[in-house]
């Protein structure tokens, strides 16, 4: 009954080290190298409806930059910054030859992050702002792009570039590694786990 009792207990440990709850998920910027740090971008029209579907982001970890490929051509985010302190942060917009500099802002509540970035993509260069509710689940933090002017369509409504006035939306997704000593350790338990299972045999 004792020995029971031992190999349960050794189990138990194994399983707590190997589950996604045993270390700290990503919770604040700047996103450390070896995370996994992924995304996607869609522009919504009016409607909003998907003009040609989510494009995967390849995000840089410390800064929020970024690169993509939409609708065939290549996009670069780039001078990114990040906001973790709730408040209301206003720009100048970029302006282009269609459209002048404007002062464009958003809001970032507790619990948010915030994202400007300069984004270049078919010859134009424009603003993106992005307000993310986080969300974590074990090892994985969710960053949802929030409707930032109650327009009924997530993200933000571009006011320069090819997508002015139509809604583009940023979500992300960041894996926090598992720590090398928790699968040394791990598998160390394992290991006597199955000696101890051995050893109860004879």
């Amino acid at each position: 009954m004792i020995k029971k009792a031992k190999m349960n207990l050794l189990y138990s440990l194994v399983l707590l080290l190997s589950s996604s709850s045993a270390f700290a998920a990503f919770v604040d910027y700047p996103v450390p190298p070896e995370y996994s740090f992924t995304g996607s971008l869609d522009v919504f029209d009016t409607s909003g409806v998907s003009i040609a579907g989510p494009s995967a982001i390849n995000f840089y970890p410390a800064s929020g930059d970024f690169t993509l490929t939409y609708l065939d051509a290549p996009a670069v985010g780039y001078d990114s910054s990040v906001f973790t302190n709730p408040g209301t942060y206003s720009f100048n917009s970029t302006p282009d030859i269609n459209f002048p500099s404007e002062v464009i802002s958003m809001t970032v509540g507790a619990g948010q992050i915030g994202l400007r970035t300069f984004v270049e993509w078919n010859a134009n260069i424009f603003d993106i702002l992005t307000v993310w509710d986080v969300t974590t689940s074990g090892d994985t933090t969710l960053l949802t792009a929030t409707d930032m002017d109650n327009d009924g369509i997530r993200g933000y409504k571009m006011v320069s570039g090819p997508y002015a006035g139509l809604n583009v939306t940023i979500d992300a997704t960041i894996v926090t590694p598992i720590p090398a000593a928790v699968w040394m350790f791990g598998s160390g338990l394992i290991a006597l786990a199955g000696f101890a299972r051995r050893k109860a045999r004879y």
